[in-house]
């Protein structure tokens, strides 16, 4: 079972609500609304902000960039807290404000780590970040692991990841299947019908053979597509018989 991005808790912080209504189109609805939030407003512009659920470090690193104090935010963030973050920026629509940092962060991650070349939770955590601090050449990267290695839908682990993206990702692996999985098909007929490019000993020897590496996938036959093997698994069968 994918574990929580992080465990709910509530976080209680006194803030500028000047600071918050410029950085946040969220806070600026509910800070000039007639809400609660907004009658409570004191003299001074500063404001107590409860949020629930969130991860306190995330949520501090965000409240010290929407107030300026710099010298509180990390240069370097964990990938998870990256995600953490960035679903924070998503919620809250301060994009711009912590883009600087985002991209100071993107670029050290990078400079760390690889990208996955598995579909796993640390490739959902890239997705989530590239997506939503604009990192184009993470995001193709990604996607394209993604498309090349899934065996099904890809899990969002709960992240603010479109589900447009997951079906986009999903809908051409699946059309890449089918059309691997048409050659088979038509390689199987044709050394079925007879020796035409061999002897009838060649063509059944390619027979055996190619029906022996395909049983294990054939038996998901009747699944459709989001029960075969990676495109990276069936790509190869299709091309290593003449």
């Amino acid at each position: 079972k994918d574990r929580p991005l992080s465990e709910p808790s509530e976080i209680q912080l006194r803030v500028s609500s000047r600071h918050l209504i410029l950085a946040s189109p969220y806070f600026k609805a509910a800070l000039n609304g007639p809400w609660r939030e907004a009658a409570s407003v004191s003299a001074d512009c500063s404001q107590d902000v409860y949020a629930y659920d969130w991860d306190p470090q995330a949520f501090l690193i965000l409240m010290h960039i929407i107030h300026a104090r710099n010298r509180q935010v990390p240069r370097l963030v964990s990938l998870e807290l990256l995600a953490k973050i960035a679903v924070l920026v998503d919620y809250y629509e301060c994009y711009e404000a912590v883009e600087v940092f985002a991209e100071l962060w993107l670029q050290g991650l990078k400079s760390q780590s690889q990208l996955p070349a598995q579909v796993n939770r640390e490739l959902t955590l890239w997705l989530c970040v590239s997506w939503i601090f604009g990192d184009a050449d993470v995001f193709t990267s990604v996607t394209s692991t993604a498309l090349q290695q899934s065996q099904g839908p890809l899990p969002t682990l709960g992240l603010p990841i479109p589900e447009r993206i997951v079906e986009v990702i999903d809908s051409r692996r699946r059309e890449v299947v089918e059309r691997i999985i048409a050659v088979l098909h038509e390689l199987v007929v044709s050394f079925c019908d007879g020796p035409d490019k061999c002897s009838f000993e060649c063509s059944s020897a390619y027979l055996g053979a190619l029906m022996k590496v395909l049983r294990p996938t054939w038996l998901h036959h009747r699944c459709g597509p989001h029960g075969w093997q990676p495109i990276t698994t069936l790509r190869p069968l299709a091309s290593s018989f003449p």
